[in-house]
């Protein structure tokens, strides 16, 4: 019998447990959802690697790049939501996404104890790269490629 109950809908216990969850997860304005939910009340850790280019002088000079990743910088990672606007039915939401990050040095000391903000890192310039290396190898509209005198 409390299985076709359940089956139907009719039962009291299910029919409060899911308003009750209806209630709770919608974001309207001035409720716990929607004030978590504009402003999140938990930390984000964002933990950054670079490449650092350890031959520098030989990189400028046209030798291939020789690095070491470093790391990790660790940054606290703080989101909010701004100018929030609902329709008219509150279906639907504007916003604008706000992110803050700040540099955390104590939890980058305790994952990382070689590197600070203040060590002077070379850092390879990808897009730079990958553009002088399409041109070299491509035809590409606009350019010339060398061409090599041979004797």
């Amino acid at each position: 019998v409390i299985l076709i109950v359940t089956i139907s809908g009719r039962n009291p216990l299910l029919n409060f447990i899911n308003n009750t969850i209806k209630q709770e997860v919608q974001v309207l304005p001035g409720s716990d959802t929607y004030n978590n939910w504009i402003d999140p009340p938990v930390a984000i850790l964002d933990n950054i690697y670079l490449f650092n280019i350890t031959n520098v002088a030989e990189f400028n000079s046209g030798q291939k790049a020789v690095v070491e990743r470093i790391g990790p910088f660790v940054y606290r990672k703080h989101e909010e939501k701004r100018s929030v606007n609902f329709t008219g039915d509150l279906s639907k939401a504007m916003f604008y996404d706000y992110e803050d990050f700040q540099f955390d040095e104590l939890e980058t000391r305790k994952l990382n104890s070689r590197w600070s903000l203040k060590d002077r890192v070379f850092i390879p310039n990808v897009p730079l790269i990958g553009a002088v290396s399409q041109i070299e190898t491509q035809k590409l509209p606009g350019t010339v490629k060398k061409k090599k005198k041979c004797m």
